[in-house]
């Protein structure tokens, strides 16, 4: 199956915010893609240069995003396909061949260019019964995707009673955050092996944890405070993040120096803020509140928050933010990528290395 892209208008504003950096903190610097396109006038020819790959694709999309109204209220399952903000802003759609049946949950791009994700599965279709982790007939199915969408394997990962979620992926493993909240058990972060099926214990903790992330080298968990806020834990880790409600997003850069932490501020529900920190000092590079949506006239609800897309690494010290304006309250779903990428924005944060 082909690509498909779905591009912003050729001519680009690279801002340097300078009040934002200073409001980030020493050193760091933020620009912006954005559209500002005159068709009456022809873009210019970019300046031939070759710029190395992103360290990380940014990735987004589920099976359904949420459209919400001014007042909050649910409007409508927002069916899109699965695709990637490219780093001049512009977004493409991945392919996915999943199983006739199959719901997707998250999506995480591979180091080789391949796709894994994590689906849910009904096996008894048309048998009404009670949900729950307990449910009969449900499967949890994880799924390497080629480059072309096409299905490579797909097994059941499901162990029933417990909640799992696929937070990463590396070239041989997915890393879950599996949960069983009922039975009391510990909140486990995992390596799947791909090849093997075999788990092995990267993190074990209490039962509040609500993002996690890992490299080659590192594991970071983020997991509510018992005295208010929230903390990243792992071996050598124990950074607190003050005025926290809930993380919602975490990235380790490539290298395991830094974390970009999306949280909930406390008492401020649709207010998402990012931090950047050194995780082996502790050093808070940036702290900002995220382009807020509200009020908003129709608001894309991702797993995130408002309009809140995702992030990823460029290399060690760059990374990219991907926001989404508000979408029309009419929306046409053939073209739902073209109204997404018409209002795409994406910020850079460079930090000191």
């Amino acid at each position: 199956m082909a690509h498909r892209f779905f591009r912003l208008p050729r001519r680009w504003r690279l801002v340097a915010a300078a009040t934002a950096a200073a409001a980030l903190g020493a050193g760091v610097l933020v620009t912006t893609t954005t559209g500002d396109h005159d068709p009456r006038r022809p873009p210019a020819s970019p300046a031939r240069q070759v710029t190395p790959p992103p360290a990380e694709r940014l990735v987004s999309g589920s099976e359904y995003m949420t459209l919400r109204s001014p007042s909050d209220e649910p409007l409508d399952s927002l069916p899109i396909p699965t695709f990637e903000v490219l780093p001049d802003g512009s977004i493409r759609e991945i392919p996915l061949g999943l199983p006739a049946g199959s719901a997707l949950a998250a999506a995480r791009a591979m180091p080789d260019g391949r796709m894994l994700a994590l689906a849910s599965r009904d096996l008894m279709p048309g048998v009404q019964r009670p949900d729950g982790p307990f449910v009969e007939g449900v499967a949890f199915p994880l799924i390497v995707l080629g480059m072309d969408g096409a299905v490579v394997s797909d097994v059941d990962i499901r162990v029933v009673g417990e909640h799992v979620r696929l937070v990463a992926a590396t070239a041989t493993e997915a890393v879950l955050l599996r949960t069983d909240p009922l039975r009391g058990k510990p909140t486990r972060l995992v390596g799947r092996d791909l090849a093997t099926g075999a788990e092995r214990p990267l993190w074990t903790t209490g039962l509040d944890v609500t993002a996690g992330d890992a490299t080659r080298d590192r594991v970071v968990v983020a997991r509510l405070d018992a005295q208010g806020g929230c903390r990243l834990e792992a071996a050598a880790v124990n950074i607190s993040v003050p005025a926290c409600q809930h993380v919602t997003d975490l990235d380790i850069a490539p290298d395991g120096r830094f974390a970009a932490v999306v949280y909930q501020r406390s008492g401020h529900e649709n207010a998402l803020r990012l931090r950047i920190l050194d995780l082996g000092t502790g050093e808070v590079y940036g702290d900002e509140a995220l382009k807020p949506q509200d009020p908003c006239v129709s608001c894309v609800v991702t797993a995130h928050g408002a309009g809140y897309l995702g992030m990823a690494w460029s290399d060690g010290t760059t990374l990219r933010v991907a926001q989404l304006d508000p979408l029309p309250l009419r929306f046409d779903p053939a073209r739902v990528l073209t109204d997404i990428a018409e209002r795409v924005h994406l910020t850079t944060r460079a930090v000191p290395g």
